[in-house]
């Protein structure tokens, strides 16, 4: 963990907001056949009642990574 807040230290501001787009992004590549894996034959990823939690899951790690990245360090 050290190493990700020195990294991020090193970073500049056009550089955390590409981050800041790109993450989430690629999270929601790799959530999507998660979530598709916890539908139902006639549900879809995207079909709240059956994939909440993952959901949820994915919105907390995307909030705690965007929170680090863009933390005032001050």
């Amino acid at each position: 963990m050290k190493k990700i807040k020195e990294w991020i230290a090193k970073l500049n501001q056009q550089q955390k907001i590409i981050l800041g787009i790109v993450i989430p992004i690629v999270l929601l590549i790799i959530f999507y056949p998660i979530a598709d894996e916890f539908a139902g034959y006639y549900s879809a990823p995207f079909d709240f009642e059956d994939t909440w939690l993952v959901w949820l899951i994915y919105v907390a790690i995307v909030g705690f990574i965007e929170f680090k990245l863009f933390e005032n360090k001050e």
